[in-house]
């Protein structure tokens, strides 16, 4: 039990941050991690030649019949449907590892609900844990060749994508604490300065709360709205500028500390301009992060 558990425990951050990218979702991960738990206690470890392929096959297949279940459940989600974001603090995996991964940005988590379940899983075993076509192939229960092609639709399905996830750069992260100061001012010509023309601006309040239903397009539109959302917010609120998915990001609370917004952003292909404003409102994706 003692080998089992230090072998599980070795690999934890590695299943959980490979559960997060396919779901998107933190207690979904929690969940998927808890389960291949117990049937790697079940698998006699000591006849595993190679614990971290195995586990982390397992937790694909496992996510692969999650996202199935998902997709014909979020066909009744109100509005749009956003990732739950890794605040830092408030997560299990190490704020250097989620900053360096590119691979668990919101925005690159978002790009990701472009693709199919078993897509999704290919893409993320090739470019974000960089295994072989023949180890995918063996994980998702595929031939090498089909494989081959499932990356390459997965491939097509996001090369018109204008949101990026440039490597993160000292210039980028400036980028990003400029314009999350000004959002928590409500400096509108500093934002304006900032966004891309054709920047878009997506809230997910899952029928929760409040929300725009639809993404809203154009960096007009959008400093229009955050400017009537400014003025007609009267209870106020504590703004606290955090990291997001190891990027800038804002954190809005209630005076009783119950989580109010979570602010994402994503950036153009050069990382000069935000392409991106995501707002989860769900009260269900916020958790508190510990002080």
């Amino acid at each position: 039990m003692t080998d089992a558990a230090d072998i599980f425990g070795a690999q934890r951050e590695r299943v959980w941050a490979t559960a997060y990218r396919m779901l998107g979702s933190v207690a979904d991960a929690d969940d998927a991690v808890q389960t291949v738990w117990l049937r790697w206690l079940e698998a006699a470890p000591s006849d595993v030649e190679n614990p971290n392929a195995w586990l982390v096959t397992a937790v694909t297949r496992l996510c692969i019949d999650e996202l199935r279940s998902a997709r014909r459940k979020r066909v009744t989600y109100v509005g749009p449907w956003l990732p739950e974001p890794l605040v830092e603090g408030a997560h299990p995996l190490p704020p250097d590892l989620v900053e360096r991964e590119e691979s668990l940005s919101l925005a690159h988590l978002v790009l990701l609900e472009r693709l199919r379940p078993v897509e999704r899983a290919a893409f993320v075993l090739h470019d974000a844990l960089d295994w072989s076509h023949g180890d995918i192939a063996r994980a998702i229960g595929k031939s090498e060749a089909a494989c081959r092609q499932i990356l390459t639709r997965a491939r097509r399905r996001l090369s018109d994508v204008r949101v990026a996830t440039p490597a993160r750069s000292a210039h980028t992260i400036e980028l990003g604490r400029r314009f999350v100061n000004a959002l928590g001012r409500g400096d509108i010509p500093t934002l304006m300065q900032a966004l891309d023309v054709s920047a878009v601006f997506i809230s997910d309040g899952g029928g929760r709360v409040p929300a725009a239903l639809r993404p809203i397009h154009g960096s007009d539109r959008i400093c229009r709205l955050l400017s009537g959302l400014f003025a007609k917010r009267h209870e106020p609120l504590t703004r606290k500028e955090v990291t997001v998915n190891g990027a800038p990001g804002l954190w809005l609370e209630h005076p009783d500390g119950r989580p109010y917004a979570v602010y994402g952003l994503g950036y153009s292909k050069d990382g000069e301009r935000v392409t991106a404003i995501y707002v989860v409102l769900n009260p269900d994706k916020m958790r508190v992060p510990r002080v």
